[in-house]
């Protein structure tokens, strides 16, 4: 998406850049053109004073009026000539400084827009962050927090090869035998476990990519525990009750839910062109704020949400927000 953005910018600042250059030659020719009339009018203004000379000098007053005649009548055809030209050489001049402005406008307004996706993106992963590690901390709690303390510690040198993978189920320990059970019945099913929590570790929970592989692993118990009768019983047996295990279930579905749509909502060509709307309405009437805190309220909130809003939801977002004009992002 960054690089997208990055080329439409590139195109948008050269397509600029010549229009630039045309209205810059453009004026050039017709300031050249108006030069030479000038320079013509000049003329004969300087032939009118040497024939007042002339007269001065004795010469023929009849002759002398014929020439300053011919002379005006000569100046009047060439300000006829002029200031037509002039009038037209200012309106295209004009016309060319409200183009000029206007492409300025559309190219401001793209590139805050593009700033404002970026927060807006950026406040939403940081929102998907929090909720997939509260997740995550709702199934530590579940009992398999030894699992998590014992990755813990063999990733503490920034390191965790295959062999300290292996080694890493000889120190998860159980705070009784019911416990041990369900512990090693854990590693020994879903060993994929180990090397996740080691990745969430490494790659730090800062990062969307650290939580792919130990979401995904949560996901293969979470499905295990439908059809895993024993497994099930193993959760009971340390005092995780089949309610517990469904909130846990649920929370993990939420949180990919909501990480889809929102991966949805960022592709989509409707997002970019509320932001954009948005972008102009603020600009003129200071709404964009409302509209973003609106959007995030929106998608992190309601279940299933997709933007753009239904009708009704639309309705109930105005009745909220009433400064927002439903216009401004269609």
């Amino acid at each position: 998406m960054s690089q997208t953005l990055q080329a439409l910018n590139s195109i948008l600042k050269h397509k600029e850049e010549r229009e630039r250059q045309k209205i810059d030659r453009s004026l050039a020719m017709m300031d050249m053109a108006t030069r030479l009339k000038q320079q013509k009018i000049e003329n004969l203004r300087n032939n009118r004073l040497m024939d007042m000379r002339l007269r001065e000098e004795g010469r023929d007053i009849q002759l002398h009026e014929k020439k300053m005649l011919q002379t005006e009548q000569a100046l009047q055809k060439l300000k006829q000539e002029v200031d037509p030209e002039m009038e037209k050489y200012k309106k295209e001049k004009a016309r060319l400084e409200v183009e000029a402005a206007e492409k300025d406008i559309e190219v401001h307004d793209k590139k805050q827009a593009d700033i404002a996706f970026d927060n807006f993106v950026a406040v939403r992963e940081n929102q998907l962050l929090g909720d997939k590690d509260n997740v995550i901390n709702r199934w530590r709690n579940t009992g398999l927090q030894p699992i998590w303390d014992a990755v813990t510690d063999a990733t503490a040198d920034a390191d965790f090869d295959i062999a300290e993978q292996k080694q890493v189920p000889d120190y998860i320990k159980g705070s009784d035998k019911n416990h041990q059970k369900l512990l090693n019945y854990v590693v020994k099913k879903h060993p994929h476990i180990i090397s996740a929590i080691g990745a969430l570790q490494l790659i730090g929970k800062d990062k969307p990519q650290g939580y792919e592989s130990i979401l995904e692993s949560l996901s293969r118990i979470s499905d295990d525990l439908i059809t895993d009768k024993e497994f099930v019983s193993k959760f009971e047996k340390i005092g995780i009750d089949a309610n517990m295990l469904e909130q846990s279930k649920n929370s993990l579905t939420k949180v990919l839910l909501k990480e889809g749509q929102f991966d949805a909502l960022k592709d989509s060509a409707q997002l970019q062109s509320s932001i954009l709307n948005a972008v102009k309405s603020g600009r003129k009437q200071n709404e964009l704020n409302i509209f973003f805190d609106a959007l995030l309220k929106q998608t992190s909130q309601v279940e299933g949400a997709w933007y753009p809003p239904t009708e009704e939801e639309m309705r109930e977002l105005l009745e909220k927000n009433p400064h927002l004009d439903p216009e401004d992002f269609k």
